[in-house]
């Protein structure tokens, strides 16, 4: 495409949406035929990396009534990374345009999924491509993702063909399944807030504060597969807006800006820093215009960060720059590149968490230290590193590094040079 043709991005930001939910990366457990078309036309990323992360667990919370989620009073992970894009952008002259998933009335529970507020918000996909004509422009949606207490309850699968293993003779199970019972029969839903309320207050569709038992666990993870089931369906106005000439499609990112962990987590329950791979592996798939003739994926290293050159260098090829080979390695880069073997490979993604708590993801092992505040006055963070082995430990359960000082050091003395240049944390050892 020549470098003055008008060209258009539309970006799909998720607040929190786990790979763990989607056909394109391998579940079975809910279908999601609207992402695997989309990524059935585009590159899926199979290591994309949250660069920064907000959930925090009541380990991390103690301090704090509040539901454990979003914390230090900093913006969404998908707010800053749309400031930041939009700000480079703007140095170009090129228009970009950010809309957000507006949040209903709490009374207002819908009951299908063309009425959820993604639905509408999807919408303006249609009315971009329409009215972008005359000059190169983004759009940003940034969506809510899940879990989604807005969600049509009616729609959870509630142990009918035995996929998520629900046991209707819990105790701690039972009233929920009650107020779900009443959510999903018109007759019975005689006041849907309060029939929420119950499933919010044992745990459930909230980020960050875990259920307190193995049966909720399974509970959870069919309103989560409902979620992201009426995510899917919410697709189809995506779909709908690319049916137009491939010289007028946009480029199109699909992102989670950070996942979620669906049930207890071990080492969470230990205090781990919330850096763990259920929170900062997110799915990213990214859609040329036009699209491809086959789905191809991509197991490179990448973050959510690498959005912003990506977009830059699509929307001003002729002003957007990749890194060199002598670049820092956690610089942007444009992820077209990146797949096409023109972009150097980045050695390892840098993690940041709340409460100052830090990682470092390699393709063999993840290092997780907490944040400064977290340790006793006197004490090296790196004495309180977890390592776990990638990818054999899928869920970070076996912290190896007591058994390998010597790569904990390694890794350590690495993200501190990392975080040097931008002073923003203090060393990780002597």
């Amino acid at each position: 495409m020549p470098a003055n043709s008008r060209r258009a991005a539309i970006v799909i930001a998720f607040d929190h949406l786990p790979v763990g939910f989607l056909g394109c990366y391998g579940a079975e457990q809910v279908a999601t035929p609207r992402f695997n078309r989309i990524a059935s036309g585009s590159i899926t990323f199979d290591f994309c990396f949250a660069r920064r992360t907000t959930i925090t667990t009541p380990a991390h919370d103690a301090e704090s009534d509040q539901t454990p989620e979003d914390v230090d009073g900093h913006a969404l992970p998908g707010e800053t990374l749309w400031s930041t894009l939009q700000a480079t952008l703007e140095r170009d002259g090129i228009r970009s345009t950010y809309r957000h998933e507006s949040a209903p009335a709490s009374e207002e529970i819908p009951s299908t999924s063309e009425d959820l507020p993604l639905a509408n918000l999807l919408e303006d996909s249609h009315d971009f491509l329409a009215g972008h004509l005359g000059e190169s422009s983004l759009l940003w949606l940034q969506a809510r993702g899940v879990p989604d207490r807005y969600v049509p309850l009616r729609n959870v699968p509630i142990d009918v063909d035995g996929t998520h293993g629900i046991d209707a003779g819990d105790p701690a199970v039972a009233p929920c399944l009650e107020a779900l019972y009443r959510l999903q029969d018109p007759r019975r839903a005689d006041d849907p807030v309060r029939h929420v309320e119950t499933l919010v207050n044992a745990g459930l569709l909230q980020r960050g504060r875990l259920p307190q038992s193995p049966g909720l666990d399974r509970l959870n993870r069919a309103l989560y597969a409902a979620s992201v089931k009426a995510i899917d369906a919410c697709l189809t106005s995506v779909l709908d807006a690319l049916d137009v000439p491939p010289e007028r499609q946009p480029l199109l990112i699909i992102v989670g800006m950070q996942g979620d962990c669906v049930s207890r987590h071990p080492q969470l329950e230990k205090g781990c820093p919330p850096l763990v791979d259920e929170i900062v592996h997110v799915p990213l798939i990214v859609r040329p215009p036009g699209g491809l003739a086959l789905g191809q994926r991509s197991r490179a290293l990448v973050q959510t960060d690498d959005i912003v050159a990506t977009v830059h260098r699509w929307l001003a090829p002729e002003t957007g720059t990749a890194p060199s080979p002598e670049a820092n390695d956690d610089a942007s880069r444009d992820l077209l590149q990146v797949y096409a073997g023109e972009s150097p490979e980045r050695t390892a993604a840098l993690l940041e968490g709340p409460r100052g708590c830090l990682g470092l993801r390699t393709s063999s092992c993840s290092l997780l230290l907490p944040g400064p505040d977290d340790i006793s006055p006197g004490e090296q963070l790196r004495d309180h590193a977890r390592m776990f082995r990638k990818p054999e430990d899928v869920r970070d359960v076996l912290d190896v590094a007591a058994q390998e000082p010597e790569t904990v050091t390694a890794l350590c003395d690495d993200l501190a040079a990392r975080r040097q240049p931008t002073g923003g944390a203090e060393p990780v050892s002597d």
